[in-house]
């Protein structure tokens, strides 16, 4: 698979996945789910901000990571949802939607 289709075809579904699933705990309050979901969204960011600390060229799928300029974006979008959802704040999903929307519109500004 080329990089172009793991991008549309794994991370942008699975960034949606992740949007969808909070969006589903927050609307039927499954509190569990969500700091389960928050727990693994703040692991995510440690990664993004190891790899910009580190410098890192590459990305998850072992290719040139164009998105570099944006990964201090989605670990702070991924940090503020896990915030917002161990304060248990309504709307704390809208934010997973955001990292979606940036994610998808970084491949035609960045690339």
């Amino acid at each position: 698979m080329t990089l172009t289709t793991l991008f549309w075809a794994v991370c942008i579904p699975a960034r949606a996945l992740l949007a969808s699933v909070a969006i589903y705990a927050e609307t039927k309050r499954k509190r569990l789910l969500q700091l389960v979901l928050a727990g693994g969204v703040l692991v995510m960011a440690m990664g993004l901000v190891y790899y910009h600390v580190r410098g890192k060229a590459v990305g998850f799928f072992r290719g040139v990571a164009w998105w570099a300029p944006v990964r201090l974006l989605h670990a702070s979008l991924l940090l503020a949802y896990a915030a917002l959802t161990a304060l248990n704040l309504r709307g704390a999903s809208g934010v997973l939607v955001l990292d979606v929307l940036v994610a998808a519109l970084s491949w035609f500004t960045l690339r």
